[in-house]
């Protein structure tokens, strides 16, 4: 193999391992920002129920569709920490005690998340001890509608006035 050739194929082998390289480091750095946001609530104690909450409790239905449930829960915009987040399923026009389908307790980032939960209308309810109010968020979750939102839904509490 004369020497252009060997240098030719030489440079094909670096340019493939770069191109490999900055494939490597471009899928790196665009999975940081997702990986850095990973849910960090956990399992709360055994027997844990809806905490108590002050004199009233905030409701709010909304009319976007979500893909999944995830968001933060913050007061004055700040994420807050060990808020118990339980998830129902919601039967309008019904004063039937609806059973919990999951929850988490929020981290210091005040994230909260539930995984593959189907079609269909749930309530997230936030409480916490301490004369903060509860939260109710009436919402519709449907994962393969190609309207529906795939942004975080953000929850906010107040403290008891």
């Amino acid at each position: 193999m004369n020497r252009a050739a060997a240098s030719t194929q030489t440079f094909g082998v670096i340019s493939r391992h770069m191109k490999l390289v900055s494939a490597t480091l471009l899928l790196c750095f665009l999975s940081y920002p997702l990986a850095s946001q990973q849910c960090k609530c956990h399992a709360p104690e055994a027997g844990a129920t809806t905490r108590k909450g002050y004199f009233e409790e905030i409701s709010v239905e909304l009319k976007t569709r979500y893909e999944r449930l995830a968001g933060v829960v913050s007061l004055s915009d700040r994420p807050v920490e060990d808020v118990l987040v339980e998830l129902f399923a919601y039967i309008r026009n019904s004063s039937a005690k609806r059973a919990r389908m999951a929850a988490c307790v929020t981290g210091t980032d005040g994230r909260y998340c539930f995984s593959r939960v189907p079609r269909g209308e749930y309530e997230l309810r936030a409480s916490k001890d301490g004369g903060f109010e509860i939260t109710h968020v009436y919402v519709r979750v449907d994962p393969k509608n190609r309207r529906s939102s795939n942004a975080e839904l953000g929850i906010s509490i107040e403290v008891g006035k």
